[in-house]
């Protein structure tokens, strides 16, 4: 028996070094979002604008530049590398984290988790292929949840990283809120506003070492490291002076998320790599209703039933913690395909549990919400998936897959009500 589990642990250990080399030379030949990260960290270190109006802009707080300014020294290429291997490193830890905490019946843990990880892996794969942060952010959440399960203030910190490069996970605070554990969420609001204001206070030593080196207006970046096809040339990006303002950062980052006029960029209803839940209302209301008016409704339903939980249910803090950060994701304004890495916590808690107390009818059901998740890709079905995804099918599953959690833990409540 010893013998048969030491060859799946090396069997698995084989697979994540293959696993993670495919990854990487995927990474190494495709044009995606890391560009946009690294030419913000260098736009920092050169005291120039950051959210320029451009192509592909950075809408992500202007703190996010920093998890990227140590790796700038390195070089595009070896940051790149460098990058990946964190992005990967975070997913490592989040699932690994996920597993622990989810797979509590040994007899089932193992076939919940291929089932759960089949079911997610187009979300996984989406992360690396657009080189996203969202496998930091999921890292940083998971740890989080990790740490909050054993009342440690260091939650509050690593909620507030993740919040800073997307902010899905600002939506946790709620947690600790409803539970009443202000002083977390007291340590996790101030060290989000630190973050935030970080690149202004950091500024002023920007500005006295660039004042002593020649002027630069421009920076010319690959799209890849390996051009197979010849097909992504050098690309020049403008260095634009900002004005020597007080937190002039902070007030451009407000200026290009708050300052638009009319309907708002994420308004769009036509576009279907957004499955948020706010996109999908607006396409089926004709944007007859306001965005705003749609988003914080759905904001103010999802805090309405998540409290209501919290009251019955404070034992399965892990799961919560899952609804409350997969509750973002869903309301939007603005959920891409790498958003739904976190719907692989809901797929094995819902498998988990249908293992541990079966019947057909959550069978069929879990297999519906499963395939719509994940067995719905342009590989997969053509065309028919930009259709699917148009009325918004991701979202609407992944609503449907929450609320199945939701249930769980309501229903798990009456064991728990003190």
């Amino acid at each position: 028996m010893k013998n048969r589990i030491l060859d799946r642990a090396g069997l698995l250990k084989v697979l994540t070094v293959l696993f993670f080399a495919v990854i990487l030379f995927r990474f190494l030949t495709k044009a995606a979002d890391f560009n946009i990260y690294f030419l913000a960290a260098e736009r920092f270190l050169h005291g120039a604008s950051i959210h320029v109006i451009e192509v592909n802009l950075f809408s992500y707080f202007t703190a996010a530049a920093l998890f990227f300014v140590p790796l700038a020294p390195l070089g595009y290429g070896a940051a790149k590398i460098v990058f990946c291997i964190l992005s990967f490193a975070g997913f490592i830890i989040g699932v690994r984290i996920v597993n622990s905490h989810i797979s509590t019946n040994e007899d089932h843990a193992g076939w919940a988790c291929i089932i759960a990880f089949a079911f997610a892996a187009r979300f996984f794969l989406s992360v690396f292929d657009n080189q996203q942060t969202d496998f930091l952010v999921f890292g940083f959440v998971m740890l989080g949840l990790h740490y909050y399960a054993r009342s440690s203030y260091s939650a509050a910190v690593l909620w507030s990283a993740g919040a800073i490069l997307k902010t899905n996970p600002l939506f946790v605070i709620l947690l600790p809120i409803f539970q009443k554990r202000f002083m977390c969420a007291a340590v996790m609001l101030i060290s989000t506003a630190v973050l935030v204001m970080t690149p202004d206070l950091l500024r002023v030593g920007v500005i006295q070492r660039t004042a002593e080196t020649p002027e630069i207006t421009s920076i010319e970046l690959p799209r890849v490291l390996v051009d197979r096809k010849d097909q992504y040339p050098m690309i020049r990006h403008p260095l634009i002076v900002l004005p020597h303002t007080r937190f002039a950062y902070l007030k451009e980052y407000f200026s290009i998320t708050f300052g638009g006029r009319g309907q708002n960029w994420w308004e769009d209803s036509g576009n279907h790599l957004n499955q948020s839940l706010t996109r999908i209302a607006l396409y089926y209301l004709s944007n007859r209703v306001s965005g705003v008016v749609v988003f914080l409704t759905l904001c103010g339903a999802f805090s309405l039933a998540l409290f209501n939980l919290v009251r019955r249910n404070r034992n399965d803090i892990f799961a919560l913690g899952l609804l409350f950060y997969a509750a973002f994701v869903l309301i939007g304004p603005v959920s891409s395909k790498p958003h739904f890495v976190v719907m692989y916590g809901l797929l094995l808690f819902a498998w988990q549990n249908l293992f541990a107390f079966f019947s057909w009818s959550k069978l069929s059901l879990l297999v519906l919400v499963s395939a719509s998740l994940g067995l719905t890709s342009r590989g997969v079905m053509s065309s028919y998936s930009e259709d699917l995804a148009l009325g918004g099918h991701i979202g609407i599953a992944a609503l449907a897959l929450w609320i199945y959690v939701f249930v769980l833990l309501w229903k798990n409540s009456s064991t728990h009500m003190q």
